[in-house]
Order: structure tokens, then sequence, then C-alpha cells
């Protein structure tokens, strides 16, 4: 089961080609978003302008209604809260335009839902995934 970490979602409602290529080989019941990056990703939608965001705010609410159906959606709780803990030592940095970033407190919370989920996070490869990885092995990548 999965994770779509926020980029990944807008990636699947932009209908990039390789994400596009991977879902459609998900069972609907596997796929689960965080609350948090349902919030960023429409946030980041709603920052756009003319008919771009309607498409997209169109497709978003689509994704976000299907994977409700199949109780995929998922809260920050106080079993991701211990991972989420445990992550705050390290300095993970994430792609952005070509160049890096930090990666803030929303990013992290995704990582730690997967671990208390037990869900393979979805997401392009990032250089804090082997970071990640050390500290937190049980946790599983998917990139698309």
């Amino acid at each position: 089961m999965y994770l779509l970490a926020a980029q990944t979602v807008l990636d699947v409602i932009a209908g990039q080609p390789q994400v596009a290529a991977w879902i459609r080989n998900v069972a609907p019941s596997d796929v689960h978003i965080s609350t948090v990056a349902l919030g960023r990703a429409e946030h980041a939608i709603r920052e756009l302008q003319g008919p771009r965001q309607l498409t997209l705010l169109s497709n978003f609410a689509a994704l976000r209604g299907n994977v409700h159906t199949y109780s995929g959606i998922v809260a920050f709780d106080y079993q991701a809260s211990s991972s989420w803990a445990a992550l705050l030592r390290f300095t993970l940095m994430r792609y952005v335009d070509g160049g890096q970033e930090l990666l803030d407190d929303a990013g992290r919370i995704d990582i730690a839902v997967a671990v208390a989920r037990n869900l393979q996070l979805v997401d392009r490869p990032q250089p804090y995934h082997p970071v990640v990885q050390q500290a937190l092995p049980f946790l599983t990548y998917s990139p698309y």
C-alpha cells in the first residue's frame, strides 16, 4: 500500500506521464494521502490563476473523492508524531526548481505518516531518501 507525497499528488492531478502510468497499475484501495499532503496540494493549486487552476482543482477533487471512497485519507496522529520527532534531528534536503532546499515540517509529516501506517512513500527521487532510510530503515520508497 502506498502514501502519495504532496508533490506526487500534484503530479497525479497534472497528468505527469510517469506517475500517471504508475498509478494506473495500482488498485485504488491501495492509494493513501495524508491530510497534510492534501492541504499542501490544494494550497499550491489555489496559488495558480486562470483555466489551469480550474482544471487542477477539478482533478484534485476527483482524486480526493476517490481516495476518500476507499478510506485512504490518513491523519497525522500520535503514532506518526514519534517518527516526525525523530526526523527533526536530521538535515533533510529536497530538490526544488533545479536546486535544493531544506525539507519542511509538512514533508517530514508525510514521511512520518508513511512510517506509522507501514506504507510505501511514493515520491520523486530526493536527496533526503538515503538519510531517512538510514534513520528509519523500515521506511520504503516507491519511485515513479
